[in-house]
């Protein structure tokens, strides 16, 4: 492979990679935004990776 599609090819993956993170980002602000945590403590939402990773407590 070729210095430059190698380029080009780490850019695409980086490129679709970003793209999921910001539609997970945004699909857990939705649910937050639509109450889906409202019986979750605000500390369990605090500094976490995805909506997924709350925890009741």
């Amino acid at each position: 492979m070729s210095a430059d599609r190698a380029i080009a090819s780490h850019s695409w993956a980086v490129a679709c990679w970003e793209k999921a993170e910001l539609r997970e980002a945004l699909t857990g602000c939705d649910r937050i935004l639509n109450d889906e945590f409202s019986d979750y403590p605000e500390k369990s939402l605090y500094a976490i990776g995805i909506v997924d990773e709350a925890k009741k407590l």
